[in-house]
């Protein structure tokens, strides 16, 4: 089940992939509820981290009730990078801070993992480049899902980056546009998971 899992996962990268180079992946723009978008990406991840024994810490700070985005490619987005910090992250915590800044939904998610160099930062974002040929060893994966983080942000009208330091880890940061929608109020939250 995990290498279909596994080999499902892969595929579905390379059609994003391909629908990408192709100009053909359309992002939507509904009416969404932004926390529970980010508290199904935690859920689809937390036990992971609780795998490896990882502290988990979530804080979301005046998030609208609702906005209008794509839940489907946020929570692509946030599944792929949260999952990066847990993989690269042996000893320690990953941690998911969500605000609205200058109209704005910013997600930071940080790690104490291996972290990366500037020379390895700069490939991260290219299709099939990983930090380096020993990463694609110990660690797997394609190189694809960053590249479709990158390009699905850009979609959503938003942008994705990352600041590194080897041995300290990564803080991997998303915006994208918080389009209102009727109704707005703000929606706070702060957990440790264990």
């Amino acid at each position: 089940n995990e290498s279909g899992q596994h080999l499902l996962g892969v595929i579905n990268d390379v059609l994003d992939c391909a629908k990408i180079e192709a100009g053909k992946l359309k992002v939507e723009s509904i009416p969404i509820e932004p926390g529970k978008v980010i508290d199904s990406a935690i859920t689809l991840t937390a036990e992971r981290a609780y795998a490896r024994r990882l502290n988990f810490f979530v804080r979301e700070d005046g998030l609208p009730a609702h906005c209008r985005s794509d839940p489907l490619r946020l929570s692509q987005v946030l599944v792929n990078v949260l999952g990066n910090a847990i993989k690269f992250t042996d000893t320690g915590s990953v941690s998911l801070d969500a605000r609205v800044e200058a109209d704005q939904l910013c997600i930071r998610i940080s790690d104490t993992g291996i972290g990366m160099t500037p020379e390895q930062v700069e490939r991260l974002f290219l299709p099939f480049e990983q930090a380096d040929s020993s990463t694609t060893r110990r660690f797997g994966g394609t190189g694809l899902g960053l590249a479709i983080s990158r390009r699905l942000a850009e979609l959503m009208g938003g942008h994705v980056g990352v600041e590194s330091t080897p041995g300290v880890g990564s803080t991997f940061w998303l915006e994208v546009p918080l389009n209102k929608v009727a109704g707005h109020r703000q929606r706070q939250k702060a957990a440790v998971l264990p």
